[in-house]
């Protein structure tokens, strides 16, 4: 089943898409929330973004990487192994200057 399209109001649409509480003044949000009691497109589109920003912030956080970037080969100088290749899982793994990177 494909779910119908909600366009909200043109003039809203900045609004709408504000996310930070100081990216709108005290005025600017009390005038969407006057907008959005009265506009069921405009409060349906609000929702979505709410949701989609509670799922942003429900991700698990990301991991920094062990080294530093600069220190990862350059690109196309991997070797890629074949399952049936007759060498041990350590040398499957890259080197940096001497340094197992796991």
């Amino acid at each position: 089943m494909k779910k119908s399209r909600v366009t909200p109001c043109t003039l809203w649409a900045k609004e709408l898409a504000a996310t930070h509480p100081d990216d709108l003044s005290p005025s600017e949000h009390a005038a969407l929330e006057s907008h959005l009691a009265s506009c069921p497109a405009c409060a349906t589109v609000h929702d979505i973004y709410r949701e989609i920003d509670a799922r942003i912030l429900a991700l698990p956080p990301i991991k920094p990487l062990s080294i530093h970037p600069a220190q990862l080969p350059p690109r196309g100088t991997e070797h890629h192994y074949r399952a049936t290749d007759n060498v041990s899982a350590h040398w499957r793994l890259p080197h940096v200057k001497g340094k197992l990177i796991s």
